[in-house]
Parts: structure tokens; C-alpha cells; sequence
């Protein structure tokens, strides 16, 4: 077997691994958590509002536009998953491609601080995949690409 199909299956395991326990920890939040949490009480009929079509109503209490989701609380499950990818890439591009860094990258997304914010309608998820993929396009110097995912608008927790 190939090295690289070696390095993929690595990372798919990973993603697996973070997958399946983020997703019981999910669940174990939105059940003990049902309601809005915290400043989620504006974000998400904000949201709602915008999935019902209506672009124009706003409310001024928000100082970010919310996050293009169909379940507020869930698209950060997706967020971490592809944010291990890309974690996983930049130590490769960093340190040359090894199939441990899967390990490490997985290592990573557990880091207690962001990996709360991936069960929450906050931005610090996509905020970190998109400041992460960005800098991973600066890396293999496809620097027109990076300025414009770091530009997305999750900038609030990211600067």
C-alpha cells in the first residue's frame, strides 16, 4: 500500500473518530441545552428570519451577518471535521507528509476551547477553518485564493 493512501486513510479515520464523538457530545448538549444559549438568542432568529427569505429585517443588537446554515447548531459539526483536514494538511506542508499527523491533527481538534464552540450557533468554527485555510493557501502560495477565504465574513472572533 502506498504511502499517501496510507496518509488519507489516516485522516479519514481521524475525521471518523471526531466525528462520531462530536456528534454524541452534540447530542448531549442540545439535549441538556434545548434553548437558545448565551448571545444565540439573537443569532438564531436572525438566521430563521433569513432562511424564511426575509434578507431585509435585521436586527441591530447583531454586530455580524449570520452564517449561511439550515441547522444553526450542526453546521459546526461540519466545520470541525473539515478544519481536522485542514489542519492535518498544514502540518504536511509544514513538515512533510506523515501519516501521524492525522494523530496530531485529530490531537488538535480536541483542544477544549474550540472544540466547546462546535455545539454552540457561534462563528469561533467557521472563524477557525476559514483563518486556517487561508493560511494553508499562503503556504503553497496561492496568495490571491487566501486573501479572498480570509476575507469571509468570520472575522469576529478571528482578529
Amino acid at each position: 500500500m502506498s504511502s499517501r493512501r496510507h496518509a488519507g486513510g489516516a485522516a479519514l479515520t481521524a475525521a471518523a473518530i471526531l466525528l462520531v464523538s462530536a456528534s454524541f457530545v452534540f447530542r448531549k448538549v442540545n439535549d441538556a441545552v434545548p434553548d437558545p444559549y448565551m448571545d444565540e438568542i439573537f443569532h438564531i432568529p436572525q438566521a430563521q428570519r433569513y432562511c424564511n427569505g426575509d434578507y431585509f429585517t435585521w436586527d441591530p443588537k447583531l454586530t455580524t451577518p449570520p452564517g449561511l446554515t439550515a441547522k444553526l447548531r450542526l453546521i459546526n459539526i461540519l466545520f470541525a471535521i473539515a478544519t481536522l483536514f485542514v489542519y492535518k494538511a498544514i502540518l504536511d506542508d509544514l513538515h512533510g507528509k506523515s501519516t501521524r499527523h492525522a494523530g496530531q491533527a485529530l490531537v488538535i481538534s480536541f483542544f477544549p476551547v474550540a472544540f466547546f464552540f462546535h455545539f454552540v450557533y457561534y462563528t469561533d468554527s467557521g472563524s477557525t477553518f476559514f483563518v486556517l485555510l487561508a493560511y494553508l493557501l499562503g503556504l503553497r502560495e496561492r496568495f490571491a485564493f487566501s486573501a479572498v477565504v480570509g476575507s469571509l465574513m468570520f472575522v469576529e472572533t478571528a482578529m
